[in-house]
């Protein structure tokens, strides 16, 4: 078996190790200690997806197969993570829209921009949960609220202002946007932010 970390061919010697999962364990465990992690991983060529991985991770460590491992370090999340919190500013101001856009009947629009909302703000959080390669608190208070506080009241008015549209209560849909939704996103954001200067 060949593996490869960022087109470079790793020598390795096998520990304990009798498939590929417990290798790969043990580089990823060693990537951690670097400040990396591993974000994807070929064999013979071909990016595999999650669903593939227990395939791969089955096979004995004597398999004749090339694997290649792509990895990030932490400044390189941390910048991601900068670029995606400015998206989100971006995004927090476009909510503020959101009575204008009910009133002019773009409920499409408004869904969208709540879907795009929270997959960014799911990629930030699934980014600071890698604290031990980013180098950031494992526990970031912003305002004297934990990130998980955040998360639930975030989460909830999206609850809400979906029922709303549901409903068609453009008053109640504008408000939570404009008033709630939107600033707690920028309180949150910006807290952020102050950790990755």
């Amino acid at each position: 078996m060949v593996i490869k970390i960022n087109g470079e061919v790793l020598s390795y010697s096998l520990e304990t190790e009798k498939n590929v999962g417990e290798l790969l364990g043990s580089i990823e465990a060693a990537c951690r200690k670097a400040q990396e992690t591993i974000v994807t991983v070929s064999a013979d060529g071909k990016e595999l997806g999650a669903e593939k991985l227990d395939d791969l991770f089955a096979q004995p460590v004597d398999a004749d197969i090339i694997i290649e491992l792509s990895t990030v370090s932490g400044a390189d999340i941390r910048s991601y993570m900068r670029s995606l919190a400015q998206e989100l500013l971006a995004t927090a101001a476009a909510l503020e829209q959101i009575p204008v856009y009910m009133q002019t009947g773009k409920d499409t629009q408004v869904l969208a921009l709540l879907e795009s909302l929270s997959q960014k703000l799911n990629e930030l959080y699934r980014a600071l949960l890698l604290s031990d390669i980013t180098g950031l608190p494992a526990d970031i208070s912003i305002e004297g609220k934990l990130l998980a506080e955040y998360q639930k009241e975030i989460t909830a008015f999206l609850q809400d202002i979906v029922t709303g549209i549901e409903e068609k209560d453009i008053i109640l849909v504008g408000d939570l946007a404009e008033y709630e939704l939107a600033p707690l996103v920028k309180a949150l954001i910006n807290g952020v932010l102050s950790f990755l200067i």
